[in-house]
């Protein structure tokens, strides 16, 4: 009985199409490897995009857009947005986002909550 490496020096067609998937597979590998390794570094881009103040303004505009457009097809806006703060401190820079997404959805009054203070602060738009 012959051994399977004399099989695959005789069978050349065989040899042929594992080499083929061999080198198949591994080019799909390098080019997934290469794609995480841009998407990687194309986050970390974001990320620095997102820290200047600049941008920040910009992007704040876009998300205000796109509240727009999704809201369209809405048949209902809610009147009140409430937001409830944590023990952590406040992000400002997240709680005016949540003013701008209601002014840009149509939302008429937005009202924040914290949970160490007795008395709230209400945004009227």
């Amino acid at each position: 009985m012959a051994t399977p490496g004399v099989l695959l020096r005789q069978n050349l067609p065989a040899r042929a199409v594992l080499l083929l998937v061999h080198f198949l597979y591994s080019l799909v590998e390098r080019l997934l490897l290469a794609f995480q390794r841009f998407q990687k570094r194309s986050r970390t881009e974001t990320i620095r995009q997102e820290d200047d103040d600049s941008c920040w303004e910009n992007r704040l505009g876009r998300e205000s857009a796109s509240v727009e457009y999704g809201v369209r097809g809405l048949t209902k806006v809610p009147a009140h947005l409430v937001v409830m703060l944590g023990p952590e401190e406040p992000d400002y820079r997240q709680l005016a986002r949540f003013i701008c997404w209601g002014l840009a959805a149509g939302v008429g009054h937005v009202s924040f909550y914290d949970h160490r203070a007795p008395k709230y602060h209400s945004l009227r738009q």
